[in-house]
C-alpha cells in the first residue's frame, strides 16, 4: 500500500502550487450569486431580468432595470438595460460590477419604455412620470394616457396637465374618431392608439370611462358621432321553471 504523504513534510515550492491555484471561473449569474444580487441561477423572470429587491414593484421599468439574455438581435449573452435610463441607477451599477460586464440599451428593447409609461399614467404616477421621461417617450406616454382615460384611473385635468409637460401637441382628433370600430357592447380602449382622441371624447361625452366592473363604452351621443347605431339590447330569458 502506498504510503499517504505527509502534510508535514511537503516542500515550499508544493505549498507555493497550492497558493496559486487559480480561482474558478464563474458565469455572469453565479457570479450575481456570489454577490448576493440573486438567490439562484435560475431566479431571474422571463427575459432575464433581474429584480431590484429594494425598489417598488411599479414601475416595473426601475423594479427591473437589467436583464442577463440573448435577445434574438445579438449573438451571445450580455447585459441589456431596460431603458436607457436604467444606467445610472446603483442597482445596475452593482450587477455590472458582479458580472464584470457593461449593460447597454438596444433600441429593439423596448418593452421597459412601455412599462415605465403605462405603469406611471395615472391619477397616482403622473408627476413621477413627468419629472423621469428618461426612462420613456412621449409617443408612449401619449398612449398610456389614452389607455388610462378609458379605464378611469386618470382624471381629465390630470391626463392634460402630463400631456402638457411632455410637450405632446393637441390634434383635433377627428381622423382618429371617424376610423373607431367599437366591440359589440361598445368598448373602444383598444382602438386608436396616442391620447388626445381619448381626451376630446370623454369632454364632449362620447364615452363613460371604466367604473367598477364595468367596461368603458360608447353613449348615445358616442355612437352618433361615429354615425352607427347601439346594438339593441339582449332581452332576458325567462327562468326554467323549478
Amino acid at each position: 500500500m502506498a504510503r499517504r504523504p505527509d502534510p508535514r513534510q511537503a516542500s515550499f515550492a508544493d505549498l507555493l502550487d497550492l497558493t496559486l491555484v487559480p480561482a474558478p471561473i464563474l458565469s455572469p449569474l453565479e457570479a450575481l450569486v456570489e454577490a448576493g444580487i440573486i438567490r439562484s441561477i435560475h431566479e431571474p423572470g422571463f427575459g432575464g431580468l433581474i429584480r431590484d429587491k429594494d425598489a417598488p414593484f411599479h414601475p416595473r421599468s426601475v423594479a427591473f432595470p437589467v436583464a442577463y439574455t440573448q435577445p434574438w438581435f445579438a449573438t451571445e449573452p450580455g447585459l441589456y438595460l431596460n431603458t436607457p435610463a436604467c444606467a445610472d441607477l446603483p442597482f445596475v451599477m452593482r450587477v455590472e460590477a458582479a458580472t464584470g460586464l457593461r449593460a447597454v440599451w438596444h433600441p429593439n428593447a423596448r418593452n421597459g419604455q412601455w412599462h415605465h409609461a403605462v405603469d406611471l399614467a395615472t391619477d397616482e404616477g403622473w408627476r413621477s412620470l413627468a419629472g423621469s421621461m428618461g426612462h420613456t417617450d412621449r409617443g408612449y406616454v401619449e398612449c398610456a394616457v389614452g389607455l388610462h382615460l378609458t379605464w378611469g384611473d386618470l382624471s381629465l385635468a390630470n391626463a392634460r396637465a402630463l400631456l402638457a409637460a411632455v410637450g405632446s401637441v393637441e390634434g383635433d382628433s377627428k381622423a382618429e374618431w371617424d376610423s373607431i370600430t367599437p366591440s359589440p357592447c361598445g368598448g373602444i380602449s383598444c382602438s386608436p392608439r396616442g391620447a388626445w382622441w381619448a381626451v376630446h371624447g370623454l369632454e364632449k361625452g362620447w364615452y363613460r370611462p371604466k367604473k367598477g366592473f364595468t367596461y368603458e363604452r360608447l353613449t348615445p351621443a358616442g355612437w352618433a358621432r361615429i354615425g352607427r347605431t347601439p346594438p339593441a339590447a339582449q332581452e332576458k330569458r325567462p327562468r326554467k321553471a323549478a
